[in-house]
């Protein structure tokens, strides 16, 4: 068995890649041998699926829900059509395979869901999915890199070919143009998951918390498309945590965090929905004021203001002008990658995914399921005494019991808590040991300094 064991570490060294399967899953030999059956019988095969879109339904606002400030240039048009139909029309069980350069480049959308109809382990159905997809991929480039010498035909140059006009792209006459075209098509294949699934569990974590948000962004004066940064983040989840240590619904650095919120060992505003949000505003119209601009402002979200602000000042001295699209096409920096040339295209798309939701995500809109996910709504207090979550919970479980599930940037909560902790709470709680906060106030204080609304009020233990 370990001889087997080292055989499929070897071959399956591209999944870990991928991030798609733990580290250890092939401690297990049933894995091993299920592997072994699943091959001598026949994997499922992945089938191509028409190329779906979605966006012309929305891209025109025909209900007038998304602000001028969030219109989609014509500079961002194929990316964000993209970038919407991985939010709406595919889920995990599809990958689309593109250019990465240009993204209204589509060569196939492998559907992968018949794997989940076989009885096979979870993480090996990731695998196969993986090693399909490679395999597919393979199998472009290789015909990518037939036609730069014009020796492909059959189903394979149609199929690449339309993919090409789709894009409203020529093919080079001239020999040499011709190889360095297709050469560099090949260079830049891509494959993406399909996102709805987590856009989807998204909109359920954000509805409990929609009514407080809401009055966040209406009283900080902040547009609610902005919203979308969080899905794009983490899709609302409060315990979201990147390979580069960003953490939380608005994956937050930690560096940046502690400049808004407290982030310290036993307690990580990072991890509160509610309170996160606060400091994300604050850190977003700080972005605004210095770079003038929603497009900007937005990408430094992701990518800071430092190259941004540099790309600003090459632009202005050659006498071009500031905005996002010049900026990506005129300063080359290898900090501005595919990642942040995409981050702007990611959050429209999810302006207007998340402002159309009932048309693309109707199983949340049953009768059923809105009236359970409805809850009051929540309130941030400042305690005026020390304070032990773990007892708060247990006396207010009957009246409150999903203030733990509020509360989650104490990260231990059998300790005691220092006068000043910030609560939130969906019921009122005693004006003797918790101040209120006014919502006036989140405009006024970063989150980290909650605590100076209590430091001249004694606590009352009555």
């Amino acid at each position: 068995m370990n001889i087997l064991k080292i055989f499929l570490i070897t071959i399956l060294l591209p999944v870990h890649a991928f991030g798609l399967v733990p580290e250890n899953f092939l401690q297990d030999d049933h894995f091993t041998i299920e592997y072994l059956v699943l091959m001598k019988k026949g994997a499922p095969n992945s089938r191509s699926h028409k190329v779906v879109d979605n966006f012309p339904q929305v891209s025109a606002d025909p209900n007038n829900r998304i602000i001028p400030d969030f219109d989609v240039p014509k500079y961002f048009e194929s990316k964000v059509r993209f970038w919407f139909n991985i939010y709406t029309a595919y889920d995990s069980r599809f990958v689309v395979l593109h250019d990465k350069r240009n993204l209204g480049i589509i060569y196939d959308v492998l559907d992968f869901r018949n794997f989940k109809k076989r009885d096979v382990n979870s993480y090996l159905q990731s695998y196969l999915q993986v090693r399909s997809t490679l395999d597919r991929v393979r199998e472009i480039k290789k015909s990518l890199l037939k036609l730069s010498k014009d020796s492909l035909s059959g189903k394979q140059k149609k199929l690449i070919v339309s993919a090409l006009r789709a894009a409203n792209l020529k093919i080079p006459q001239e020999s040499s143009k011709r190889q360095d075209f297709f050469q560099g098509l090949a260079s830049n294949m891509r494959a993406q998951t399909g996102q709805r699934g987590n856009i989807y569990q998204g909109i359920r974590n954000f509805y409990p918390l929609k009514d407080t948000l809401l009055e966040i962004f209406d009283v900080m004066r902040m547009p609610q498309g902005l919203l979308a940064i969080a899905f794009l983040e983490s899709s609302f989840t409060p315990y979201a945590r990147s390979r580069a240590g960003a953490y939380g619904t608005w994956q937050f650095m930690r560096r940046t965090g502690k400049y808004f919120m407290k982030v310290e060992k036993n307690v990580d505003h990072r991890a509160n929905p509610i309170i996160s949000t606060i400091g994300a505003l604050h850190l977003l119209k700080q972005n605004k004021q210095i770079m003038k601009r929603w497009d900007m402002a937005v990408t430094a979200f992701n990518s800071g203001t430092k190259h941004l602000l540099r790309a600003r000042r090459q632009l202005k001295k050659v006498g071009r002008n500031v905005n996002l699209q010049n900026i990506f096409t005129h300063y080359k920096h290898p900090h501005l990658g595919f990642a942040s040339q995409n981050y702007y295209s990611e959050f429209l798309a999810l302006v207007y995914t998340l402002a159309y939701k009932e048309k693309f995500y109707p199983e949340i809109y049953s009768e059923k399921q809105k009236n359970a996910k409805r809850k009051n709504k929540l309130k941030v207090y400042v305690t005026k005494c020390k304070v032990s979550p773990s007892k708060i919970f247990a006396i207010v479980k009957r009246s409150a019991p999903n203030m733990s599930d509020h509360n989650t940037h104490f990260l231990n909560r059998q300790l005691t808590y220092p006068k000043g902790s910030v609560i939130v709470s969906s019921i009122k709680l005693k004006r003797s040991k918790y101040k209120l906060i006014a919502p006036i106030k989140y405009r006024k204080l970063y989150p980290k300094n909650f605590w100076k609304l209590v430091r001249n009020q004694s606590c009352s233990t009555k």
